[in-house]
């Protein structure tokens, strides 16, 4: 992990999005509540989820059995910061964190959280003509394997 960096998987439509033009930004216009954001997936979401773990990002990306965008970004948080106000960025992987969220410590919510250090954007839009998308990396041709045997070829 780079301090600084954060990485985002994008669903097909984010893809699109990003391919025609640049930018990525929120799903939705659901006015949700940060902890309701992170309890469970919404196709109306009003927050851009993004992590440290790039990893994550990359199998969010790719999907299960391969059929995700296959795109990820990588994010410039001081971009974000200079275009948005530090309120912006909202980790949301700690458990003070979590606290303050209403979020039980128990809960698979915190157990992904903090596994993939992630961070709630609350900014409308990322772009690349604005410094906060660095890279777009394409991951659909990765043979990940996701919950197959692999097995070596000479």
């Amino acid at each position: 992990m780079v301090p600084g960096i954060l990485w985002i998987g994008l669903n097909a439509k984010g893809k699109q999005k990003f391919m025609t033009t640049g930018c990525v930004s929120v799903k939705g216009g659901a006015n949700l509540r940060e902890e309701e954001s992170i309890w469970s997936t919404h196709s109306d979401n009003c927050f851009l989820h993004a992590m440290a773990n790039r990893n994550t990002a990359v199998r969010c990306a790719y999907g299960v059995h391969g059929n995700g965008s296959g795109s990820v970004l990588q994010v410039c948080v001081p971009a974000v910061v200079v275009s948005y106000g530090a309120e912006a960025v909202r980790p949301v992987n700690r458990k003070n964190e979590h606290a303050d969220l209403n979020i039980a410590e128990d809960s698979c919510a915190t157990f992904f959280d903090q596994q993939d250090f992630e961070t709630l954007l609350l900014d409308p839009k990322l772009s690349t003509v604005d410094g906060h998308i660095l890279t777009h990396l394409d991951v659909a041709d990765l043979n990940l394997g996701e919950g197959e045997e692999q097995t070596n070829q000479p």
